[in-house]
């Protein structure tokens, strides 16, 4: 039967355990609603409880008890109730502290065990003496006191600082629970030595978990700042991205208005074409048909020279009508092409001479000489079609409006970047006639019926229709892709310039690390290159995009998982339409063999560059400039 006695030491000692006993209660209670685990405040029941029978053991409570009731009885009925949720109470405690669940499954069934196995003794209390059931109680406490000591030990093995410290507390709690709980049921009486063992074993076992509280709050406070700083690092990074986003929409803003722009200047002289075909096309045939029928009806008296010199003006009217029906398709082709066109270093020099060559029978027969001027060393940067289709057509009209015994030019300037010049000789040109090709270029005052283009300069009939369509023909292409197209006469010269639209090169860069991508088109702008910048993250993203635009230079990263920058390559280079694409591989090497040897790999595989990651800037800014042309030398 368990005997109430008086505190051993001082009351003020007394007032502090059950003070601490309170304070720990409380605390783990606001704890656990703080971080949200639940578990942790349930040790405010038994916790409270705890205090309660200390304080009732030691001679409280005797006033609040009805007479006649037997305050060791009580109290031996209460330690045997006490004991199941206090041992389960505690073992959670350790359980979920250090989330054995997960940690160590094996420890964790141990201990759950262990508050299950106190709740067998409390079957036989209604119908068993308290004794019997106190003893049994005992029994089972000392045994899993034995068992507790193994887990603990697990516990201790697994390392770290909290497992260590809640390992290590089970050499001062378990001798402090045994002796608290033999004193409440019976088996020890409750004297100054009882009493210190558990007040040393519990006090220190509480200073270990406050300092193993301190290592989970110093845990978690590290947990925070890493996830804050996380937070932090993706903020910057998704305003950077919004940043790109926002510059690129501006881009493709400026880039959609410049193609509406384009189309409103295309329609505007297809429109001008329409009121210009009827008379350009049917007024020159309808001559040639009239010529031709009265030569077959027999009412053309003229001789046989006569007739062989007007059978060659019908024959030289057919040839520049199919001529101008050839350049007129040559328009719309274009037209349906530009959306998708790209600009590479073309040969001038080369297609200056084809066109020369094209057009040389056709000079000859008017005594014409042509002379190519251009430089082999000085390439344009342009569409091939574009630049040979404008060729044509002023070499058409240079030819058509110069009289025999005259010189026809192509040549490319010092100082013009980007553009060549048509210059044919015509020393008797008048102020009326220089007026009328400089409204054709610069189609002002266009109209039908009052505003006639260059005058045919020559001594021959005129069976053509005298309207220097070539020359609005040649506005019409450059104009509608961005270029220009000016007119000079120095005497005896009438020179047309064409000056070809500014390149603007597009980058596609190839990473699967999107800070790589990022750090990459910010290099790209340091170098303050007008260019357009698109990301992929990966192979399959890279083909997506040059489907829908084939840009000028990739620069990829090589070693990506799944495809590589390797198989990009080839994609690149076994289909057609992306054969000339400027290729550039990088990739971080852990040695210069390792960097020889993926060089060597990326020009077998038809790369036209290889570095080292991370690019210097100097290779970067070469990469860049050799995509856009260059002044001719001075």
């Amino acid at each position: 039967m368990v005997q109430p006695i008086q505190w051993p030491f001082s009351e003020l000692v007394l007032g502090a355990w059950l003070a601490i006993g309170l304070l720990f209660c409380s605390y783990n209670f606001f704890l656990g609603l703080i971080l949200r685990q639940h578990w942790l405040t349930w040790i405010i029941a038994p916790g409270g409880v705890f205090v309660a029978i200390e304080y009732a053991y030691f001679g409280g409570f005797s006033s609040l008890l009805p007479s006649g009731i037997d305050r060791g009885l009580l109290l031996g009925y209460l330690g045997c109730l006490i004991v199941p949720p206090t041992i389960i109470a505690t073992a959670a405690f350790t359980r979920n502290f250090l989330n054995l669940r997960q940690n160590n499954p094996r420890v964790d069934r141990v201990l759950g065990g262990i508050g299950l196995a106190t709740l067998i003794p409390l079957i036989g209390l209604p119908f068993m003496p308290l004794q019997w059931i106190s003893t049994g109680m005992f029994t089972v406490i000392c045994a899993g006191a034995v068992a507790a000591t193994y887990a603990h030990w697990r516990i201790w093995q697994s390392g770290g600082l909290q497992m260590r410290l809640l390992g290590g507390s089970w050499v001062l709690m378990g001798p402090a629970l045994i002796a608290w709980f033999a004193r409440n049921l019976g088996m020890v009486e409750g004297g100054p030595v009882t009493t210190a063992i558990y007040l040393t074993g519990f006090s220190g076992n509480l200073i270990i978990l406050g300092i193993a509280a301190i290592a989970r709050f110093r845990e978690l406070n590290e947990q925070a700042l890493a996830s804050l700083k996380t937070a932090h690092q993706k903020n910057i990074a998704a305003r950077k991205r919004e940043r790109q986003l926002r510059d690129e929409i501006q881009q493709r803003n400026r880039s959609f208005d410049a193609q509406k722009a384009r189309a409103d200047a295309e329609f505007e002289s297809k429109r001008a074409f329409m009121s210009l075909i009827s008379h350009d096309l049917r007024g020159p045939l309808a001559n040639a048909s009239q010529a031709l029928g009265r030569m077959l009806d027999g009412s053309d008296n003229t001789d046989k020279e006569g007739r062989e010199r007007l059978l060659g003006s019908v024959h030289e009217t057919v040839q520049r009508q199919v001529s101008l029906v050839d350049r007129l398709l040559d328009l719309d082709t274009l037209a349906h092409s530009s959306g998708n066109s790209r600009a590479f270093h073309v040969n001038f020099a080369q297609i200056a001479q084809e066109r020369l060559e094209a057009w040389e029978s056709h000079a000859l027969n008017k005594g014409l000489e042509l002379i190519n001027e251009t430089d082999r060393e000085v390439p344009l940067f342009g569409d091939a079609l574009l630049i040979s289709t404008l060729l044509d057509n002023l070499l058409a009209n240079a030819i058509r409006h110069t009289k025999a015994g005259r010189q026809i030019i192509v040549r490319q300037p010092q100082g013009l970047i980007n553009g060549f010049e048509v210059c044919n000789a015509c020393p008797d040109l008048t102020e009326t006639q220089s007026a009328r090709i400089q409204r054709a270029v610069s189609e002002e005052g266009t109209n039908e019926h009052t505003t006639p283009a260059m005058t045919r300069v020559s001594d021959e009939p005129d069976t053509g229709s005298g309207r220097g369509i070539g020359l609005r023909l040649a506005r019409a292409l450059i104009t509608a892709q961005g270029g220009e197209l000016e007119y000079q006469y120095r005497q005896p010269w009438v020179t047309l310039r064409i000056i070809l639209p500014e390149a603007k090169p597009w980058i596609l860069l190839v990473d699967d690390q999107a800070a790589q991508l990022t750090e990459m088109r910010e290099r790209i702008h340091t170098l303050e290159t007008d260019c357009e910048i698109t990301e992929a993250l990966g192979v399959d993203e890279a083909i997506e995009r040059m489907s829908q635009r084939v840009p000028d230079l990739v620069i990829s990263d090589i070693r990506m998982p799944g495809k590589d920058g390797f198989d990009l390559l080839s994609k690149i280079r076994h289909h057609r339409p992306w054969e000339e694409i400027c290729v550039a591989l990088i990739s971080a090497t852990a040695s210069e063999e390792e960097s020889d040897q993926l060089a060597n790999q990326a020009m077998r595989a038809g790369a036209d560059a290889y570095f080292n990651k991370p690019i210097a800037q100097d290779d970067l800014r070469s990469l860049i400039t050799a995509l856009k042309p260059a002044a001719n030398p001075g």
